[in-house]
């Protein structure tokens, strides 16, 4: 069955063109970061599994929770305390993974700051061999390698300094890898699995990124 809009409308699913640039224009709201880079994953997994007893510690369990070394917690105060110890973190570094799971979800646990910082500059430098690799990846959904290889057999049309390097096959791939996971799994993977990534965020998701592109503006 479609899924529907508040109207009761059909909700187109978007292109993944058009959920790229809503991405890049930053226009996405803060709260909604239900997607993890795929480098970030481990990062994003580890710190759930560390604050996941106390998300779901609720202050009239009963009967209380017991360690292993047989102490009882009572509270979320001393569960943060167990899981600082358990994890070898700070108490306020619990606190804070708590706190960024409960405005932003899973994907909040992630760190914003990217592994691959600074990669994507011989593309900021040349927008055509951006467009390129993307186009080959997300688009004709070509491998890494193969995109990589027609990047460097389209170089003399796509720089015209010949005293420039093509981007290696490395920092391509750490490109492409930094792509929204849903961009990706929307070019190569198809609007059924987009779909089953957004949840129940899809129709807020393809609504505002149609809004974005019909109207050129700032999505509230």
């Amino acid at each position: 069955m479609a899924r529907s809009d508040s109207h009761g409308e059909p909700v187109a699913c978007p292109t993944w063109q058009d959920v790229l640039l809503w991405f890049r224009s930053h226009r996405v709201p803060k709260g909604l970061r239900i997607f993890v880079p795929r480098h970030l994953e481990p990062q994003a997994k580890g710190r759930y599994e560390a604050v996941a007893q106390m998300i779901d510690f609720r202050r009239d369990m009963q009967p209380y929770l017991r360690t292993a070394e047989g102490n009882i917690i009572k509270s979320k105060d001393e569960m943060a305390l167990h899981l600082a110890s358990r994890y070898g973190v700070s108490l306020r570094t619990i606190w804070n993974w708590h706190a960024r799971f409960r405005k932003a979800g899973y994907g909040g646990l992630a760190n914003e700051a990217r592994s691959d910082k600074g990669v994507s500059r011989s593309f900021d430098r040349n927008p055509r061999a951006q467009y390129f690799v993307e186009e080959k990846y997300l688009g004709k959904r070509f491998s890494m390698v193969s995109t990589h290889k027609e990047l460097i057999r389209a170089w003399p049309d796509l720089c015209s300094n010949p005293a420039i390097c093509p981007p290696s096959h490395t920092t391509v791939r750490r490109y492409l890898n930094s792509l929204p996971r849903l961009v990706v799994a929307l070019a190569r993977e198809g609007p059924r699995r987009f779909k089953r990534l957004c949840g129940d965020q899809y129709e807020r998701i393809a609504a505002q990124v149609a809004a974005f592109v019909g109207r050129g503006r700032s999505i509230n």
